[in-house]
């Protein structure tokens, strides 16, 4: 386990297509595997933006908010639907606290595709904000060594796109090692980073596996969240 996560890392490497009888010692199981072709990829759901914190206990969150749209806007989407997601989200917050015994929990925000129930969200402003943001169970920090330019960008007031990727292209020799070096080759040099904002670590991680057998495909995604040297599955799901 490491305080710090890359993508020079080897999780960060995806799983070409591999045949899993390479992995089958049995003579009789090998011929049902032969056919078999497994692939993946792990991708650190902290590079993204939480939209989690778009509303908190019912309240929508005007940092969180200000945000979301700073990130549309760059992405070339309406920002207006900021604000109708963390209304979405508040709402759905207020309706779990008032919630009672014996009813049933409300349907809440917990995969991307929830958000096809916010107005003005399509499946097509779905696809293009799709690999940028994520719900997870908790506030989180973007993780600044994997973090796209759009990300960083929409997460820090002030930073311009073109920063952004400046600071993406440094990190690739040379990863950010905790927030004072991320503050240090920040524009500007501010004196610190708020730790609330971004980390250089990450606890979630989103795994994508996919098996093809013959003319058949299953495609699987799953969210973890890494504590210490344990690893504990979320949710999984056919993607």
């Amino acid at each position: 386990y490491s305080a710090t996560d890359d993508l020079n890392e080897p999780w960060a490497v995806p799983l070409s297509d591999t045949r899993l009888d390479r992995y089958v010692e049995s003579a009789a199981l090998r011929g049902d595997a032969g056919s078999a072709v497994l692939s993946g990829a792990i991708q650190d759901a902290q590079a993204r933006l939480n939209l989690s914190g778009l509303a908190t206990q019912g309240r929508v969150n005007p940092d969180a908010v200000l945000a979301f749209e700073r990130l549309l806007t760059s992405l070339r989407q309406d920002p207006g639907l900021a604000r109708a997601a963390a209304q979405k989200v508040a709402d759905s917050g207020r309706a779990a606290i008032a919630g009672t015994a014996g009813e049933p929990r409300p349907i809440g925000f917990v995969q991307v595709d929830d958000l096809l129930a916010v107005p003005g969200c399509t499946p097509a402003v779905l696809d293009a904000i799709r690999e940028q943001v994520v719900f997870l169970p908790a506030a989180t920090p973007v993780n600044a060594n994997t973090a796209s330019a759009e990300v960083l960008a929409a997460q820090l007031p002030g930073l311009s796109l073109a920063d952004a990727n400046a600071l993406v292209t440094a990190r690739r020799n040379a990863s950010f090692r905790d927030l004072a070096d991320l503050a240090a080759r920040l524009p500007g040099r501010p004196t610190s980073v708020d730790p609330a904002l971004f980390s250089v670590g990450s606890a979630y991680f989103l795994v994508t596996g996919r098996v093809t057998i013959r003319q058949a495909t299953l495609q699987l995604q799953a969210l973890v969240e890494r504590t210490g040297a344990a690893t504990h599955l979320l949710w999984m799901r056919e993607a």
